[in-house]
């Protein structure tokens, strides 16, 4: 049973790096030395996993894909040197987690100046504790869609207030505590847009109501 990854100190440079299904793995600190990243990131179904420290020395701005799942993780401080993503941005099942700490210095999804990768998504599912998403507030486009479902202690969409281009949907789903889409204001309306149950939310008129 692996508890750690301290064999691997002298490692400085990855293509992508994959960390899946170590039930007793309790750091990454081993990747402390790790200053490169090119493309991906996976870190899922690690059940024993707190915190993502080893990362912070990793200056690659953009990844490829990011995807973070199944893991016991208190915050996302070892993400910080992420600006972009060109592909997916997957958060999920992560029932330990309350907000997104670590990912503020995220600013794009897919689009990069006058170039647009197609279907890269923004998904942010099953997290029971997670109460908000203030990190994302430097966020300002998705090429794809925003998917943000059942995550019953979210309290609002204020993070994502500064997000003007979500180019295809936005599907909202089992947000029993959301009273308001305020932080979807400056958004450009997508294609869909698909929300259940609207009568929680108390302001959905005005939303549709400032709909182009």
């Amino acid at each position: 049973m692996l508890p750690n990854l301290n064999g691997l100190s002298n490692v400085t440079s990855l293509s992508s790096l994959e960390i899946r299904n170590n039930q007793s793995l309790q750091n990454i600190n081993g990747l402390n030395n790790l200053t490169n990243l090119d493309t991906d990131l996976t870190i899922t179904t690690n059940n024993t996993l707190t915190n993502l420290n080893g990362l912070e020395n990793v200056n690659s701005n953009t990844l490829r894909r990011l995807s973070i799942s199944g893991n016991s993780l208190t915050n996302l401080s070892g993400l910080n040197f992420i600006t972009g993503v060109q592909e997916d941005v997957s958060l999920t099942h992560m029932d330990v987690l309350q907000n997104l700490d670590g990912l503020s210095n995220l600013t794009t999804i897919g689009i990069f100046g006058n170039q647009s990768f197609l279907h890269s998504d923004l998904r942010i599912e099953n997290m029971d504790n997670l109460t908000n998403i203030n990190a994302l507030s430097n966020l300002v486009s998705i090429s794809g869609s925003l998917e943000i479902t059942q995550n019953p202690a979210l309290n609002n969409l204020d993070g994502l207030i500064n997000v003007t281009i979500i180019k295809e949907d936005i599907i909202l789903n089992n947000l029993p505590n959301i009273q308001n889409l305020n932080g979807l204001t400056n958004v450009d309306f997508p294609d869909f847009l698909g929300i259940q149950d609207k009568s929680k939310l108390k302001r959905f008129l005005w939303f549709t109501n400032n709909v182009n």
